[in-house]
Parts: C-alpha cells; structure tokens; sequence
C-alpha cells in the first residue's frame, strides 16, 4: 500500500481525505474520478481523525473546484477499529441512503482511499450500527471481504494520476514535493507550476514506482522560481502516446510561497 503524504504542520498532522471530481481530459471511461483533500488535525487516532474530517465533506476550496462528497447527509462515524492491516469503520445506517451506481461507488472509494493512507492499512471493513454487514447500498456494494484500493481499478473511479501532496488550497515553496498513485505509460508523470495567470514557473517530469497497465506510486522534488509567492497552482499530467496531448490532468490552485520549503514529508516506501 502507498504510504501516506502526509506531513508535519505545527505540531499537528496533515491527513488525506477524498473526493468525486470531474477530470475532463481522461484517457478512457467517464470523467468522473477522485481527488485528494488535505487536512490538518490535531492529536488523536488518525484514521478515526481522517474520517470525521471527511465526512465533513469539501471545503471552499475544493468545492470551487467542483469536488464533491457522495456520502450521504447525516451519514455518522460510529467508530473505526485497526485490526492487523483492516480497518473497520462503523457507520450509521444513513450511509445506506439510495443513490446512482456511481454515487454509490464513489462513496466507498472515498472511505476506503482516506483509511488506506495510512501504513498499517490495507483494507476496510464495513459496519453499519456496530454490525458486520456483508452488502451496503441499495445497489448491494460487496463488502464481505475487505475492501482495498485494487478494487476500484475496474470500476471506473480511480483517476490514472491521484496528486495527494500538495492539495488544493495548500502551501507550497520551492523544494517541496509532489507524491501520488499513478499509473501512466512508461510510469512517466509530467508536472508544471504555473502563476495566477498561468505563466510557467518550473516543470519537469518524475519516473514512477510502475506504470503502462500497473499501478505505481511517484515522489519528485519540484523547483520553481516563485517570485513574491502569491496563488498559483501545480499541474500534473502524462502526454498521450498517440498525439503527445496532455491527458489525465489534474490542477490544484496552491499558495505559492517565496523562500525554503514548507515541509517534510517522510520517505515513501
């Protein structure tokens, strides 16, 4: 599992949460795909931590964006227990709320990215009202077995490239670095950080873990020349093997910072 890009924020701790979005230049499939959040929390259980931050769903940044949460309204956190690599989220029986195929399987997705961020989890189980439940949804998600990351590869969700550091709305100097899940031909992931008015401050391209058919995780020290700092943004995309057009996409508007790097992320495995 991909180790968590996570960092330290006064103290405190910087957690991943996940929601739906529009990616318009996906390669293959609908556009409707994940994206990363960020959050900083205080002291306690991180996953536990992680989930009551998303269920309190996007915040402006992401919301101007157009990210959004497929969890339903109302929907609580009853508890989250780590057993070996399992996380079990007990939820109330709001999270059973009706919705499309793909409403549904969004809300899963997101769940089960935010508790698998973390190195010692795989996998989530499901609880609803404090019972194991083998189905969830009125269109009957399988949940008898532990849910992982894997299983959204098929279901058309899970975007080729899942940027998790920076997050929208987030600092970023000079030094810092872009870490993700991807899987792009020849594992290449190609990045730009650009201005308020889209000018290029820096770009290059990272190498990942794996890539062409297999999922890999990328991590790539950015220099740019920010200038005074001020809104910005970072792009990260691959260039399509038929016609070298920008495919897979991501942006996020950061807070470009002049001077060392805000953070320190830990070595991913």
């Amino acid at each position: 599992m991909p180790a968590r890009p996570a960092s330290a924020h006064d103290g405190n701790e910087v957690v991943n949460v996940y929601w739906g979005w529009t990616i318009d230049t996906v390669s293959t499939g609908s556009p409707e795909r994940l994206g990363a959040g960020g959050r900083v929390v205080g002291a306690g259980p991180l996953p536990e931590l992680a989930m009551v931050a998303l269920l309190d769903g996007p915040n402006a940044v992401e919301t101007e964006i157009g990210m959004v949460t497929s969890i339903p309204a109302g929907t609580r956190l009853l508890g989250v227990e780590v057993s070996g690599d399992v996380a079990a989220v007990d939820l109330s029986d709001d999270f059973n709320e009706g919705g499309g195929t793909l409403g549904e399987t969004m809300r899963f997705a997101q769940i089960v990215f935010t508790l698998t961020q973390f190195d010692d989890v795989d996998a989530v189980s499901f609880r609803i009202d404090g019972v194991d439940v083998d189905t969830v949804g009125t269109h009957g998600f399988d949940v008898a077995a532990p849910v992982d990351r894997s299983t959204f590869d098929e279901l058309g969700v899970r975007p080729f490239i899942l940027l998790e550091h920076p997050y929208p709305g987030g600092e970023f100097a000079s030094g810092d670095r872009i870490v993700g899940d991807s899987n792009t031909f020849e594992a290449t992931v190609e990045y730009a950080v650009v201005d308020g008015d889209g000018r290029i401050l820096g770009e290059g391209f990272t190498t990942a873990s794996a890539g062409s058919g297999t999922w890999g995780r990328f991590d790539a020290t950015v220099e740019f020349d920010a200038g005074a700092g001020g809104r910005g943004g970072i792009v990260v995309f691959e260039s399509s093997p038929e016609d070298g057009s920008p495919t897979n996409v991501v942006e996020y508007p950061l807070d470009l910072l002049a001077g060392s790097p805000v953070d320190e992320l830990p070595p991913t495995r």
